[in-house]
């Protein structure tokens, strides 16, 4: 929602010390507290190629919102995407949940204005266009869930605004000079990636990623990379169901004074906590569930 929000121009950061981000959280949970929210029940899905026909036929849209919600998987022709990408020139949201199709046209690059996309569970998408990374706007690309993408848009890190990036990808190591230069980058999911065998190597880059999720990476070991401490910003590290993964690299030990929330669940040959585990000064929940080599936090904790 917050990211919706954001994308549509709805909120903006009141000063500089105040992330954009944190200013939808508290517009948010007031939204909330006045009632303006209700939650509504799935209806029978009856009328939904009744709404794709009527989109096309309308002028001034800024945001399209198609979720599907169930384990099938409804079709897209790529005539309908090229229409909409034609006739909403100034397009800030379009939001794929649950679709699939194969080809994203390659004209998604001329929305300029284009905040938001979600590609999110298309099972059939192999390759997205490079002209994707055109879009300088673009604050926001989930591309969770599609299992069949072969590899991320070549020159990626041009898109300059990104701050929330989702990523599955079929891909053994993301190539230099893509992620790891995204240097808006605040939230970085990285899940399903059973081929990954290691991070960007240049992740010491992004000093402005405050939020890492990393879960359900068959093949990565987090400590394959050299050990080099950088300065980061996380203030969020959740790691999950990653089974090769033995250590912590010690270069996340570049956030010992801005982590706040750390969470290590089901990492069977985990056996260490790195040394520098005492030194998160900021550090408010831990959490470590379904590690059973882990047998020894390390010394120096009662300082937490």
């Amino acid at each position: 929602m917050i990211n919706f929000w954001m994308a549509l121009g709805i909120i903006q950061s009141p000063n500089d010390k105040m992330e954009v981000e944190d200013m939808g959280k508290l517009c948010f949970n007031e939204l909330c507290n006045r009632s303006f929210f209700q939650y509504l029940e799935d209806t029978p899905d009856g009328h939904g190629q009744s709404i794709v026909t009527n989109l096309v036929k309308l002028k001034k849209v800024r945001s399209i919102f198609l979720n599907y919600e169930t384990d099938e998987e409804p079709n897209i022709e790529e005539s309908f995407l090229s229409t909409c990408i034609s006739r909403f020139r100034y397009l800030r949201l379009f939001y794929l949940k649950g679709f699939s199709f194969e080809v994203l046209p390659s004209s998604i690059g001329t929305l300029k204005h284009l905040r938001y996309l979600s590609l999110n569970r298309n099972k059939k998408i192999k390759k997205l266009p490079d002209s994707i990374s055109k879009l300088q706007s673009l604050q926001t690309l989930y591309l969770g869930g599609c299992s069949e993408l072969e590899e991320l848009p070549r020159d990626i890190s041009n898109l300059v605004s990104l701050r929330t990036l989702s990523i599955t990808t079929k891909q053994t190591c993301f190539p230099e000079n893509g992620v790891g230069r995204l240097r808006s980058l605040r939230a970085l999911y990285i899940f399903e990636c059973k081929n990954l065998r290691s991070l960007p190597h240049d992740m010491r880059f992004c000093t402005t990623l405050s939020t890492l999720f990393i879960f359900k990476c068959e093949q990565l070991d987090l400590a394959s990379r050299p050990d080099q401490v950088m300065q980061l910003s996380l203030q969020t590290l959740v790691i999950s169901e990653l089974p090769k993964t033995t250590a912590l690299p010690q270069w996340l030990g570049g956030a010992a004074h801005t982590l706040q929330i750390l969470l290590i669940k089901d990492c069977p040959k985990l056996v260490a906590l790195p040394e520098w585990l005492p030194n998160l000064t900021s550090l408010q929940t831990l959490g470590i569930v379904g590690c059973p080599k882990l047998s020894s936090l390390p010394e120096g904790m009662q300082r937490l």
